[in-house]
């Protein structure tokens, strides 16, 4: 018990704990002089001494001492106490929150779903009157009185004033519930009342569904899909749902606020309303296998019941988010906390948890001919390459331009030509193998017809803008997150689409919908956007980044983002370089690997779990051939072909066999051996010398193309009898490209990323509609882009942003042309 409590001991008898969340804990206790029970909510133990948590709980005490309403649990009084916390004497509800409801007897009822509504939309509707928006609507927060049957809303520890007071919460932090909260909450936007409604819409959707909304996901995925993607809608899920109640819910979920109800008595009166339903989207249904999928129940595991007071359980805010291993790290006490970064993922990620894992065995490769696979004994882990003996070993190692040879050839890209290290590797016994042969990376013009438009009208899409003038010289398309760069033979680099974090590296933060040239006139031998960065190689072999910097990536030395290129710190000549979501990888001409940025997952390879500002070298003295990044890993080929991954791991993408995080690299398991390697969100890819491709990692949406939906630790064979010569991982889909010239694309496909012109997920290859033939294909998140043979560019999927760069915000689920740059 708190030392605090026990000064309370002449007025309260502390009966037991009821409850605790991030930041506070809740006792029930007796009121000596009535004998009446009541709360008591004291800040945790571990925050005592931390100022800034202090400041929030006393910040809470304020908030809701001002706040009186029978829809609100509110503190009777508040003690200070003498260790400079307080203590708030809360009314003790009998009965459960909303969470526990819903996991003990399933979807509610329609009319009990209103009760509740009408109730939460009273007290927000309270609460806004006084000036303060509430931020952390959600189950946990609700709690339905047994004695009344009343819902009442409850912790409002992160609330903030309408008006901006800055006394409340730090300016541009986005704090409350991820799966919960608003788009523009999510952006560290200034809130209002029209937050706190969304949330009471997710809220609604769960209560209707018994589902919570992207339940299992990564924190990548749930922010990304809160800002971008609609849930599904209601009518879909439970058809005979009553259209007052549909309309009014669908005005809650608009992910633009000034779509959504003004206000808590705007929504409250459509409950009642009589009016046609109001729909967020046209009423064209998805995929009957997705709405499935979002719909399926998941354990939740129990606990105790009833906690019957508002706890601050399982409050997950951007406070709680920061912890060691967690999608960012935990800032000390005193320190700003960055806004949440949104992630891409193409509609999707990690739906429903963690299904079993399966190991196959992959026991043949592919040789460096074509002469068919054949056995090579898997090296054991004990002889795998120690970490570089010193800095001055790597200062040595690098410093050699970059050749002609490797301009333009990304490394987060399909189309990798591998490059053999001109160091001889002698720490490993397989290094000394010949590099297997570089692939050609155009087929004749003659193997496939002559590109024609995609067809018009595909169901989500506008029609296809009119056929644009080729491009006069060949421009290389490559996808970022919600981003997209080109680069040209001569190295001039455009960029466009989203730019909230200056990815584009324009000088500015403006959206573009058409490609516009970076800022200077700088000459580029390979470009890799990220998430919200991107990074490029100069034709002097000099690294650049550009972006979101919240972690390091952009390697500068520090901290602050970019609105255009600087240069990457050290003195270290670049062959090419690959970007994550938070981290940046290089590999120099000798083959040597560096990474910066985040490092949670041990994505940097360096061994530990330290975000690093500039690069360190990757733990290994393996010289390597291609280096790629996904979003939280990274992976490599030797010289033989052999595959090494590290960093993040709860989906196999490591291909080791395990499902655990690596710090260093660790060798992909079977005896396959690979020209050229690919990393998503929480999967890989990679193409043997045959034309075979495998994947491994996470498959949900079937995005390892093996012609099922479960995980693999290890690589699978993708499911074609195509020869296939190039392959990329997107967020959560995967292409590809065959000796003809065809894409082939699988796995997820909301807004059209598998490019067949419709939206239905494949979990085997479809060939990309249109005709066209393709020198190469890249993804990032949930949009795909391909480069002809005859050096046009075409894009096609999610493009809320412009990430298509064809002059539209419109999702194309058939390519549409990049427009053409301005010279």
């Amino acid at each position: 018990m708190p030392r605090g409590l026990i000064e309370l001991g002449a007025e309260l008898e502390v009966l037991r704990e009821l409850g605790r969340g991030g930041m506070g804990v809740v006792y029930l206790a007796r009121e000596l002089a009535t004998g009446r029970e009541v709360a008591i909510k004291v800040i945790r133990a571990r925050y005592e001494q931390d100022e800034e948590a202090l400041a929030r709980f006393a910040r809470e005490a304020r908030v809701l001492a001002g706040l009186r309403h029978p829809r609100i649990i509110g503190v009777e009084s508040v003690k200070q106490l003498s260790d400079g916390s307080v203590a708030l004497i809360m009314e003790r509800v009998a009965g459960r929150t909303l969470t526990q409801a819903i996991r003990r007897d399933g979807a509610f009822a329609f009319d009990r779903a209103e009760v509740v509504l009408r109730d939460v939309a009273e007290a927000l509707g309270h609460a806004h009157a006084q000036g303060i928006v509430h931020r952390d609507v959600k189950p946990e927060n609700i709690f339905l009185e047994d004695a009344m049957g009343r819902a009442l809303l409850a912790d409002f520890g992160i609330a903030r004033s309408i008006d901006g007071d800055s006394s409340l919460t730090m300016t541009g932090v986005a704090i409350g519930t991820p799966t919960y909260m608003s788009p523009e909450q999510i952006d560290s936007a200034q809130v209002d009342g029209r937050s706190d409604l969304y949330s009471l819409g997710v809220v609604a959707w769960e209560m209707l569904s018994a589902t919570r909304p992207w339940d299992g996901e990564s924190i990548y995925s749930v922010i990304y899909r809160q800002k971008h993607e609609d849930l599904p809608a209601l009518d879909q899920l439970r058809p005979d749902i009553p259209a007052p109640l549909l309309g009014a819910i669908e005005g809650l979920l608009e992910k633009d606020r000034e779509e959504r109800w003004p206000d808590a008595g705007s929504f409250i009166a459509a409950l009642g309303s009589s009016a046609p339903a109001r729909r967020r989207r046209p009423a064209a249904a998805r995929p009957p296998s997705e709405t499935q999928r979002l719909v399926r129940p998941r354990p939740i595991p129990t606990e105790p019941e009833p906690v019957a007071l508002p706890a601050d359980e399982q409050q997950v805010d951007v406070l709680d988010l920061l912890a060691p291993g967690g999608w960012t790290r935990r800032r000390r006490r005193g320190a700003s906390i960055a806004s949440l970064v949104i992630a891409v993922l193409g509609g999707a990620a990690l739906l429903f948890g963690r299904t079993a894992r399966e190991t196959p065995s992959v026991s043949l490769s592919s040789s460096a001919t074509s002469a068919g696979p054949v056995a090579r004994p898997s090296q054991p882990s004990a002889t795998r390459p120690p970490r570089l003996a010193s800095t001055e070993t790597l200062r040595a190692s690098a410093g050699v331009v970059v050749t002609a040879a490797t301009r333009g050839a990304g490394t987060d890209i399909a189309q990798v030509i591998p490059i053999p290290a001109p160091v001889p590797v002698s720490a490993s016994p397989a290094a000394s193998r010949a590099t297997p042969p570089a692939i050609s990376a155009t087929p004749p013009p003659a193997a496939r017809p002559t590109p024609s438009l995609a067809q018009p009208g595909d169901g989500i899409s506008a029609p296809v803008p009119p056929v644009s003038p080729p491009m006069t010289e060949r421009m290389s398309v490559i996808p970022g997150g919600v981003h997209s760069c080109a680069l040209s033979k001569d190295g001039r680099a455009w960029c466009w689409g989203g730019n909230a974090s200056g990815q584009l590296g324009v000088g500015t933060a403006a959206r573009s919908v058409t490609p516009v040239p970076l800022v200077g006139d700088m000459r580029f031998a390979s470009l890799s956007p990220g998430l919200f960065h991107t990074c490029g190689v100069s034709r002097e072999s000099v690294a650049f980044c550009w972006g979101d910097n919240e972690h390091g990536q952009v390697g500068d030395g520090t901290n602050q983002s970019r609105l255009a290129p600087v240069r990457v710190t050290g003195a270290i000549d670049f062959r090419a370089l690959a970007s994550g979501a938070s981290h940046t990888c290089g590999i120099t001409a000798a083959g040597l690997a560096l990474c910066w940025g985040a490092n949670a997952h041990g994505q940097l390879g360096d061994g530990g779990a330290t975000d690093r500002s500039s690069p360190i070298a990757v733990a290994t003295s393996a010289r390597f051939t291609v280096l790629v990044a996904g979003w939280n890993h990274s992976c490599a080929l030797d010289a033989s072909g052999h595959a090494w991954c590290w960093g993040a791991n709860s989906g196999g993408q490591l291909g080791d066999g395990s499902t655990t995080d690596q710090r260093k690299p660790a060798a992909v398991a079977g005896d396959v051996t690979f020209v050229a390697i690919s990393a998503g969100n929480e999967h890989s890819c990679g193409i043997t010398s045959s034309g075979v491709a495998y994947c491994w990692g996470r498959n949900q949406f079937g995005q390892l193309g093996d012609g099922g939906t479960a995980d693999r630790s290890t690589p699978i064979r993708v499911r074609t009898r195509e020869r296939l010569r190039a392959v990329a991982a997107g967020g959560v889909h995967s292409c590809a490209v065959t000796d003809a010239g065809a894409a082939l694309c699988w796995g997820r496909n909301t807004y059209g990323q598998l490019g067949d012109g419709g939206t239905t997920d494949r979990s085997s290859p479809a060939e990309v509609t249109g005709g066209h033939t393709f020198a190469s294909i890249r993804m990032f998140g949930s949009h795909s882009c391909g480069t002809t043979v005859s050096g046009e560019s075409f894009c096609w999927g999610y493009n809320p942003d412009g990430q298509l760069g064809d002059g539209t915000r419109t999702h194309r689920t058939r390519p549409t042309y990049v427009e053409q740059p301005a010279r």
